[in-house]
């Protein structure tokens, strides 16, 4: 999973990706992409870690990386390989924002990168489109015309195509096209301190109305706050939290947003020498759970021994979730439910 953060200058981009991965962006090398990588906070990862005391304890991880625009080819490189966008949005009261305008000023990046996708990708069809019509290339199969058709006049409109509802069938076509109009975006928005709890910046109603027109998510964080959070002492969090009204860090929520938006779950391996949580789509079956332990649980895979982490929270150990039946064999078709404790039992 990886995801870019992407916005106009100082809007916050640096900041949230320090909170998120604990890195620092170089100074004076803000025009390369950096790299980091965010463990997604879970506490049922921390509740089995304490369970079975294992010598080392995995977090469900992101890789994360800033992308800045002085080049547009490895600005679209960069969003082409990335799974979803973090767009920061500075709704902090500052000079140019509040007041007359403000929502625009606020949005405006948005707008402006959407729009450069939507030209983009209708570049790509129209091209595509008339390879085909003078017969410089063949079709995928028969159905690629109409799929074309039906991207071209959803891009003339506007409508990105991550909103656009396609057949099933044209699903190899959208995978091979990789589409910029496609990738998720996630709204973070970059309020003063005072906001956080009053809830009210600039903008706020145009973010929200464009966020619930285009299925966006939106997590609210305060830059400067969330700084002091990440400097804090572990002991000392909970106190300043909840004088802001908060339970926890921005930059934790906004990580697991970011998986649950791209309908990703987690599964766990626990023992002695690891807990770890591993990140899988939605749907996925038992045999490919396995291949992303290793390929050879894949190859080789017998059965799953599965039980859910609420059983094993509601009772307290392993013996007593084997003793209540609630401990099972599942086959290789077995889809893997959040929350699932797999022990892949293979050959090679």
């Amino acid at each position: 999973m990886r995801a870019a953060i992407i916005g106009q200058p100082q809007s916050g981009k640096s900041t949230i990706f320090r909170v998120l991965t604990g890195s620092e962006r170089p100074a004076g090398q803000r025009d390369r992409t950096e790299v980091g990588v965010a463990e997604i906070p879970d506490w049922r990862v921390q509740y089995l870690s304490n369970l079975c005391k294992p010598e080392k304890t995995t977090f469900a991880r992101m890789d994360v990386v800033v992308l800045d625009e002085g080049d547009e080819q490895s600005f679209l490189k960069g969003v082409r390989s990335s799974d979803v966008l973090i767009e920061v949005i500075p709704a902090f009261l500052v000079a140019g924002f509040g007041g007359e305008g403000a929502a625009s000023n606020v949005t405006s990046h948005f707008d402006h990168v959407n729009l450069a996708f939507l030209v983009k990708d209708l570049q790509t069809v129209e091209n595509r489109l008339e390879r085909l019509r003078l017969n410089k290339a063949r079709p995928l199969n028969q159905m690629e015309p109409g799929f074309l058709q039906q991207c071209k006049e959803a891009l003339e409109s506007e409508i990105p195509l991550r909103n656009v509802k396609f057949d099933p069938v044209y699903d190899t076509f959208l995978k091979n096209f990789d589409f910029l109009t496609l990738k998720p975006f996630i709204f973070a928005v970059n309020v003063a301190e005072d906001s956080l709890t009053s809830l009210a910046f600039p903008g706020k109603q145009q973010i929200e109305e464009i966020a619930r027109k285009a299925g966006i998510p939106v997590e609210i964080f305060s830059g400067p706050v969330e700084e002091e959070i990440s400097r804090l002492p572990a002991e000392d969090r909970q106190e300043f939290l909840e004088e802001y009204g908060l339970d926890e860090p921005g930059a934790w929520r906004l990580a697991r947003i970011t998986r649950a938006h791209l309908n990703l779950i987690s599964f766990f391996t626990i023992g002695a020498d690891e807990v770890k949580a591993w990140t899988i789509p939605q749907g996925t079956t038992a045999v490919k759970a396995a291949g992303k332990i290793h390929s050879d649980m894949e190859k080789g895979f017998i059965r799953a021994e599965v039980m859910a982490f609420d059983d094993l929270y509601r009772l307290g150990s392993v013996k007593a979730v084997k003793e209540h039946g609630l401990y099972r064999s599942e086959g290789r078709d077995y889809v893997v439910k959040d929350g699932d404790i797999l022990l892949i039992r293979f050959n090679v």
